[in-house]
């Protein structure tokens, strides 16, 4: 079975026989493992969204409101709006989180794994601002990581292959 591979997009194509298993099949088992697939036709272009999802811009802006309590003086109380951190970390964890589940039970430690138990630890020693930098910043690099391939492709003309 011929098997493509797009590393930087964390993409895989595989073309299989139709006699032997439904492409529909094959999504149903991979995402069994929480593996984000989906059938895709042969001349199907990816779209990238414009925007990240919403529960990451949602978590961004909880993020940015928990960085002003960096800008208390001593005569100001902000420092009550680093917990909007934890509504940034309750917007950005759960699909990571799901993903290192995913992960955990096909006993592979991935980098989701890694990013939830960098949340967790930084929630534990009362860091909630660094956890939800964490969470924010990593969602929001996943969907940079998708859009890229798709903007270089616009950029650049096809390579042709001479093998």
């Amino acid at each position: 079975t011929p098997v493509k591979i797009n590393v930087p997009s964390r993409t895989v194509y595989v073309v299989h026989d139709l006699q032997t298993i439904q492409a529909a099949n094959l999504a149903v088992a991979l995402n069994g493992a929480k593996l984000d697939a989906r059938v895709a036709s042969s001349n199907e272009h990816a779209e990238v969204a414009s925007l990240p999802k919403w529960n990451v811009c949602v978590s961004g802006v909880f993020w940015l409101i928990s960085l002003i309590h960096y800008a208390e003086t001593e005569e100001s109380t902000l420092d009550y709006l680093k917990y909007s951190a934890c509504l940034s970390i309750a917007f950005g964890l759960p699909p990571i989180f799901l993903k290192a589940v995913g992960s955990a039970r096909q006993c592979v430690m991935d980098i989701n794994c890694l990013m939830t138990l960098a949340v967790i630890g930084a929630c534990v020693i009362g860091e909630y601002v660094e956890a939800g930098a964490v969470c924010f910043l990593f969602a929001l690099s996943e969907w940079l990581e998708t859009r890229a391939p798709a903007t270089q492709g616009k950029a650049l003309p096809p390579v042709p292959s001479h093998s």
